[in-house]
């Protein structure tokens, strides 16, 4: 069974205006940051953040994660990452597509792809 929440009023970050972003930059980085942080405390790493897997409120900013097909938790590591967008991945971990990575690494990574994310 896949349980869905009604996200009406929330629209792909990819689709959101250049502008809106730069207007808002800090609070949504804020926002995708304390998200994160609580996908990590429950010990769980996304493994494919990207833009068209973060909905935003336009009225609140608030942010949602989606598509945790990709994710991972901490007792399933060492973990071979299986579905990743590469420009998302970090340099370091590229270069071990097929080999297992730590808790740590994956946290990293998904680190860095919310600070390419807020760099578009």
């Amino acid at each position: 069974m896949i349980l869905t929440e009604n996200l009406e009023k929330y629209k792909p970050l990819k689709d959101c205006s250049k502008k809106m972003i730069k207007n808002s930059k800090q609070q949504i980085f804020d926002n995708l940051i304390t998200g994160l942080n609580v996908m990590h405390q429950k010990n769980i790493c996304n493994n494919n953040l990207k833009p068209e897997n973060i909905f935003i409120n336009m009225e609140s900013l608030q942010i949602k994660y989606i598509d945790f097909l990709s994710s991972i938790h901490k007792d399933n590591f060492p973990s071979v990452l299986h579905y990743y967008t590469l420009h998302y991945i970090l340099p370091s971990i590229r270069d071990k597509i097929d080999e297992k990575i730590t808790f740590e690494e994956a946290k990293k990574n998904d680190i860095y792809a919310i600070f390419l994310i807020m760099d578009m």
